[in-house]
């Protein structure tokens, strides 16, 4: 019987099993050889027609196998994120679909300890590395880690949360059209947004130095006996960034119809200027989209939809906001 095999000289990140994906609907059986393992806890984003979401990739597995069941299950309705390379460098991601899923038992589980928590990994399992000598992000195994080693990966396990939660949530996310638009719920009632370069900026602006809270307290009339609620929704900038604490107050007033923010220089930072917003409906809607502090900032699901142009319109402005200045 003839056979094509198909051999790579790294560790399972130039491509080989995009390639047999690609080749496996003509073949009767695929066989697959020392391929790179890996742990329960590792995270991973999977797609169906009913949500979106980063699980960990045991959650997800586990359900195709009964107890300490192994080998190899064909699934069907459920992608994840693939990448397309050219010249091993990663040109373009782009979401594609499973066709099967591989469990099985590993000898040894390595620990590795970073700012985010604790993440276990299989020995040869790659992991992304800045290398400051070199200003680049390398590939490296997990048994060949050294204490030191620059991680490049999810700042926080808060990343693994959803943001579908409390009485405002995105709904929708209609990209089939040159305008998308993120459509968001509260209590009953239903707003679209659409969703512009100034909008992603802002987004990006929230994600580097921005914070959401929400907080409850008693009223002081005597007669009024239910807690009221306060919210807060603030830009942090230095004072020299002109640009940007315009754009915040344009978009702003162009979108949500707020244009008499509170601007402020916290006492112990006197180069800082602050851009506050006390109304609920945008102080919700960020909170539950991004997180409400540094500890606690994630990206929601849609922006795996975005195209390059959009995400690269959050991801600059994100990048200026969270520079020193």
């Amino acid at each position: 019987m003839p056979a094509a095999v198909i051999v790579g000289a790294q560790w399972g990140d130039e491509g080989k099993g995009k390639v047999v994906d690609f080749y496996g609907d003509q073949a009767d059986l695929v066989v697959r050889f020392n391929g790179g393992s890996v742990c329960g806890d590792t995270p991973i984003f999977i797609e169906n027609d009913k949500f979106s979401n980063i699980v960990k990739i045991k959650d997800f597995v586990d359900q195709f196998y009964d107890g300490d069941d192994e080998g190899i299950k064909k699934i069907k309705g459920f992608k994840t994120i693939g990448i397309i390379t050219d010249n091993d460098r990663i040109e373009q991601f782009n979401i594609s679909k499973i066709s099967g899923v591989y469990r099985h038992k590993v000898g040894s589980i390595y620990e590795m300890k970073y700012n985010g928590g604790i993440l276990k990994l299989t020995g040869d399992h790659s992991v992304f590395i800045y290398d400051d000598s070199s200003t680049k992000i390398l590939s490296k195994k997990t048994s060949e880690l050294k204490k030191g080693d620059v991680l490049v990966s999810f700042p926080h396990k808060n990343m693994l949360k959803s943001h579908n939660k409390g009485n405002v949530f995105v709904s929708d996310l209609n990209t089939s059209s040159s305008n998308p638009e993120l459509e968001y719920q509260n209590n009953g009632s239903s707003r679209k947004i659409k969703i512009s370069n100034d909008l992603l900026k802002l987004f990006g602006y929230y994600v580097a130095e921005g914070y959401a809270s929400i907080r409850s307290r008693q009223r002081k009339e005597k007669y009024r006996k239910s807690p009221s609620t306060d919210y807060d929704l603030t830009f942090s900038f230095n004072s020299n960034e002109k640009n940007a604490i315009a754009h915040v107050q344009q978009t702003f007033s162009k979108i949500f119809k707020e244009n008499n923010p509170l601007l402020f220089s916290p006492k112990d930072e006197p180069t800082e200027t602050c851009i506050r917003y006390c109304k609920k409906d945008p102080t919700i809607l960020f909170r539950n989209l991004f997180g409400g502090g540094s500890r606690s900032k994630r990206l929601p699901d849609f922006f795996f939809k975005l195209s390059k142009k959009e995400f690269l319109s959050f991801f600059k402005s994100y990048v200026k906001g969270d520079r020193k200045s």
